[in-house]
């Protein structure tokens, strides 16, 4: 989900899930509960920048492209119990 930061001035700046550093970027992303700048919103197995992706997906606290998300979770059904 794309946020516009302009709309929240009034309250203290987003710290990005990524790098941790305060977002004061106009529009940042909103993923998982967690703020990203747009950069930083990054597949955790292959790395693949997720910016312009229409989709991701998170498990555990995990953020997947959707290759990666079916190739380590779906396929692996041990993975999906939990």
């Amino acid at each position: 989900m794309l946020k516009d930061l302009i709309a929240t001035e009034t309250v203290a700046p987003e710290k990005c899930a990524g790098c941790g550093s305060s977002i004061r970027d106009r529009y940042y992303l909103l993923v998982a509960d967690r703020a990203w700048h747009n950069q930083c919103l990054r597949c955790c197995k292959c790395l693949h920048t997720l910016e312009a992706e229409l989709s991701c997906y998170s498990r555990e606290g995990n953020i997947y492209c959707k290759d990666d998300y079916y190739r380590v979770i779906v396929a692996n059904p041990l993975l999906l119990i939990r």
